[in-house]
């Protein structure tokens, strides 16, 4: 009886790690992934959303504010996972052609120059129901929040030519509200 009161708590370790592994329960939600922002070629925000390996993350709702601390306005939600119909079924399948881990979100709205802007991206997974099939619920796992200054478009060079022997003459339509 000595032993067995001895060793309890390593027998108690031992079920919850047991538990952890055979359950899927997530030891940590935060830091799942990795949030940062870039510009694309044609000056939109980007964000990339780089995944840890096996966080059970199902999609991000992206959301974006002018002010911090204001009212964040729902964007969109990517995916990870998408819902397709084929031979009178509908499936869900993993994309699997890219196997970074990443999902990216290139905002295409009409952004104010010379503006920060706040992001929120709220990894989520599908809630299960008593049969263990996923519902519309969507369970919160990670949120995050990232600030994006956004200079506007740069100048247009409209012209451009060769200038003696190591120069160049550019013209460029100015930006509005530069000086």
């Amino acid at each position: 009886m000595r032993a067995i009161k001895q060793y309890t708590h390593i027998y108690s370790m031992i079920l919850i790690v047991l538990g952890i592994i055979c359950l899927h329960i997530p030891v940590h939600a935060e830091g799942i992934f990795t949030l940062t922002s870039e510009f694309t070629y044609d000056h939109q925000v980007e964000l990339k959303m780089l995944m840890e390996e096996n966080s059970g993350i199902a999609g991000f709702d992206i959301e974006r504010c002018d002010v911090e601390g204001g009212a964040y306005t729902y964007l969109t939600t990517v995916n990870v996972w998408s819902y397709n119909y084929y031979d009178d079924y509908y499936y869900w399948f993993y994309d699997d052609w890219d196997d970074s881990n990443t999902e990216t979100y290139i905002d295409d709205s009409v952004l104010a120059a010379y503006t920060t802007y706040y992001y929120r991206v709220t990894a989520f997974k599908y809630a299960l129901d008593e049969y263990g099939d996923e519902t519309e619920e969507k369970v919160v796992l990670s949120a995050q929040e990232i600030a994006v200054f956004y200079p506007g478009l740069g100048p247009t060079i409209t012209k451009g030519k060769r200038s003696g022997k190591n120069g160049a003459a550019l013209t460029w339509t100015p930006v509005a509200g530069a000086e």
